[in-house]
Formats: structure tokens, sequence, C-alpha cells
């Protein structure tokens, strides 16, 4: 509301004052003096600048999210001098293109005038050719390396990074205001039915007034999505099992986010009971009698809140192992989740984790936007911080730490992030596994829960325990899951 009176105000009294002073109207065609381009750069620019503003306030959740996003920039003599010069340099640029433009305009001879219609045909001609060309796979697939990889990203009719961590987002949350981008995921949202609700509006979840936010109700049964869903007895979507294992049974503790909880999936398809069943059918080697593998995973978590049902849940049921489940966005969701706790005053109790923070200059009374962008330069440390905390809990109590990537349909992968990613967890002493390519050759439109709902369906889950499964046996660091070990 407040973006468009203000653009409504200004349209106004713009129309107004040329109502009032008119143009300058003439039937010949005259060369514009240095003066007048002078002038009419000066009013581009300062219109360019003022829609600038308006669009930053556009594109702010709430009022003081847009000034936590101004203020930013300090006001100093250094930062005032910077933008004066970045506002001389638009108007040199636009004042360039007027006078180029004033001059052609001055070309009335006829020949003059056939000559720029031809030449103007031939350039967008042979503009329309190039793109066509390129944009058929058996030329660009040619191409090779990163410019292979920009025209596939080009032609490819897909979410943005920024969109599919939206639409993740929309998951677990109401976002609204995702029609002001007019992008596809205004399309996305548009075909999600009403009676499509997150986990957070169902029986099924309930909020903790804690540091976890959220958790799962337990001894509850309902129909999500379609599909049923169980909790069991101790807060998990999983089969009930005693809290303390029976002898000879080798027990895995997974953990993460919607996707692993088996988000839009009926009880049973997800590939953690694949691979459970798949495990305790073969027993390959093994001299284990039983395997068990426990879901801690809920909606939305982060590798923060993960290391917390580490310590506070996972510990009682004496895993031999923990699973953590990592998806290509592990950085973005520690920095949102230690965004959020630092806006509300909430206290982590880690004091090493908030110092971090602290330095980084998110404190309390941050706001969420600001605290975001404070901490996202030292996103890395943060979730390096976290993996290294989960391994020493981890070998202090016996269990075998291992990370898995688990490839998400929201976006394309981005092989970068995921060598970043591993090595991360790697040097923070995991076990690392890769899944990316679980859906290799595969169609990913026909892996997903819906077209608005990019969760792997039965048939995504079932690709990711055949691929987990394959690369347990083939990692000898794991073989501890498969050949008893002497201390247990």
């Amino acid at each position: 509301m407040l973006f468009w009176l203000i653009l409504a105000c200004l349209v106004i009294v713009n129309t107004l004052y040329e109502a009032k002073r008119g143009r300058k109207r003439t039937l010949r065609q005259y060369s514009l003096s240095v003066g007048e381009i002078a002038a009419l750069a000066l009013r581009t620019a300062g219109t360019f600048t003022v829609m600038v503003v308006l669009w930053s306030l556009w594109s702010s959740d709430s009022v003081r999210d847009w000034f936590a996003l101004i203020s930013v920039v300090d006001i100093t003599p250094a930062n005032i001098a910077l933008l004066l010069l970045i506002f001389l340099i638009l108007m040199l640029v636009f004042g360039l293109i007027i006078w180029i433009n004033s001059l052609a305009e001055n070309k009335t001879e006829t020949n003059a005038k056939q000559s720029r219609f031809f030449g103007s045909t031939a350039m967008t001609t042979g503009a329309i050719v190039l793109l066509v060309l390129i944009g058929n796979p058996l030329i660009h697939n040619r191409i090779g390396g990163k410019a292979q990889e920009l025209v596939h990203d080009l032609t490819m009719n897909r979410l943005s990074d920024l969109e599919a961590a939206l639409l993740q987002r929309g998951y677990y949350e109401d976002l609204i205001g995702v029609n002001r981008f007019n992008s596809q995921l205004w399309e996305i949202y548009s075909k999600r039915p009403s009676d499509w609700p997150t986990i957070d509006e169902t029986e099924a979840a309930r909020q903790t007034g804690d540091n976890l936010i959220v958790e799962l109700v337990p001894s509850t049964s309902i129909y999500f999505h379609g599909e049923k869903l169980t909790i069991n007895r101790w807060g998990m979507r999983d089969r009930d099992y005693e809290k303390i294992p029976a002898p000879n049974t080798y027990r895995i503790a997974v953990t993460g986010p919607s996707f692993v909880m088996g988000y839009g999936v009926a009880d049973g398809e997800g590939f953690e009971p694949l691979l459970e069943d798949r495990l305790n059918r073969e027993k390959a080697g093994s001299s284990y009698a039983k395997y068990e593998i426990l879901n801690f995973a809920v909606p939305g978590y982060s590798a923060i809140q993960n290391l917390m049902v580490l310590e506070q849940k996972a510990l009682e049921f004496q895993p031999n192992a923990i699973f953590f489940m990592a998806h290509q966005r592990e950085e973005e969701a520690v920095v949102l989740y230690l965004a959020d706790r630092i806006s509300v005053g909430a206290d982590l109790p880690y004091p090493d984790l908030m110092e971090l923070a602290r330095r980084a200059g998110a404190q309390s009374g941050t706001t969420k936007v600001e605290a975001e962008r404070l901490l996202q330069p030292i996103g890395t440390d943060i979730l390096s911080w976290t993996y290294r905390h989960i391994v020493e809990v981890s070998r202090a109590h016996g269990i075998l730490p291992v990370w898995i990537f688990m490839p998400t349909l929201e976006n394309p992968l981005r092989e970068d992030e995921i060598v970043r990613l591993s090595l991360v967890a790697e040097e923070s002493g995991f076990i690392v596994l890769d899944l990316s390519d679980a859906y290799e050759n595969q169609d990913l439109e026909s892996l997903v829960v819906a077209y608005w709902d990019k969760h792997p369906n039965a048939k995504g889950h079932m690709l990711i325990a055949e691929d987990l499964y394959r690369k347990l046996r083939e990692n000898e660091e794991v073989i501890p899951l498969f050949q008893r070990s002497a201390s247990r």
C-alpha cells in the first residue's frame, strides 16, 4: 500500500507539472543543446533513483525491515560522496544515450531511413537465428564448461535460487506477497489447493516454546496431503521402538528436515523405512540380529536444531550411528535459524556460537532481516561450528557420525556447493556420503509430490534408499554398520 501510494503521488505531481508547464513541441527536428541534454539526463537519473528506492520498499516484508535495509549505509562524508559519484555516473550514462539518440533522430534523409530499417532488420534476424542455434541442445551441449552450464540454465524453465529458497520456506510457513515479483513461484503458489496446509497447521505439530520452535506431537495419526502420517509415542514419524535397544541391535538415528521425515508420502514409503527393511532383509556379512533406524527429522529444522535433537532426544535411545541428512541450503538454514533466535532475544545454550554472532554484529534486538544480513558472511563458520559440535557429541558417546548429502528437487544441484559442503563436513570429522546422483537420468517432475510441492514422492524416496544402501556397502568407513563392533 505504501509503495503504490508513494508512486501514485509522484505520478499525480508529475502530471500536474506537465499540464501546467507543458512540453516544448515542434514539427522540425533539431539537435538538443548541452543544457537540454544535461537537464533531461538529470531528470532521468532522478527518476531511476526514486524507482530503485521504491523497489527496495516493495521487496521488503515490512517497513521495519525496509528501514533495516536502508540503515546498511552509514551516513558518513565518504558514503555520501560515493552515492553522489554513482549518481553523476548515472547522469553521464543517460546523457550519452540521449545525445546519441538525438543525433540518430536528426538523420532525415530517405536513404538513411532505409539503411537504418534494413540494418535493424538484419541485426534482429541474425540475433534470432543465433539464439535458436545456441538454444538447440545438439549445439550447446558441444560447447562445454561454464558456457554450456549458462546456456542450459537459460533454456530451462525452472525456479531461480531465490525462488527455490522461498518455496522451501513455504513448506513450513505461509509466505505473503510472493505475487509481488511476478515469477514462476507465484504460478506454483496459485496452483496449490486451499486444502494443502503446512505441517504447522495440523494437529501433528505443535510449538515448543523453546529453541526447537516446533516438534511433532506424539501418538498422532492424520491424513496429510492425501497420505497417512503417523507419529509414534516418542514424537517421531516412524514405527514404534523401545527406548533401550535389544541386544544384537544396530541402531541408527536419522536427523534432517521435511524431505527426510517423508513430507507428502505415506507411512512406510520414505527412504528411512525402506532402508531399514532392506538392511534387515539382506544382513549380508553382518552378525547383527536386527537393524533399527529412528527418524528424528522435523520439517524446517536446521543443523543447529538437529544438534539439539541429538543432545536432548537421540542420545536417550543409545544409537550406534547418526545419519545427518544434509541438503544444498545447509548454510542458509543455520543463518536463518540463528537470525530468528537473535531477533526474538532467545538464549541459545551455545556460548561459542553466540559469540560468533556477536562479533558479526548480530545481537539481541536486531531485526531478523538485519541479523540475516550480518550473519551471511560468517555462514560457513556457523555451519562448521555446528558440524564439529555434532561430531564431538557423537564421538564422546561412541556414535559413528555420518554426513549424507541428499538432493532436493526445488532447483538443480550445484556441484561446487556440494563439494564445498562435503569438505566442511569432512573437516569437521564426519564420514561423508554423497547421494547427489540418486536421481540421475530421471525425469525430475515424475519424482515430486505435486507441481506445487517439490518434496520427493514414493518413487523419489525409493531411489534415495537404493542409492544410500549402495553407498553404505561401498564405503569402508561404515563397515561397523555391517560387521558387529567389539565394543558393542
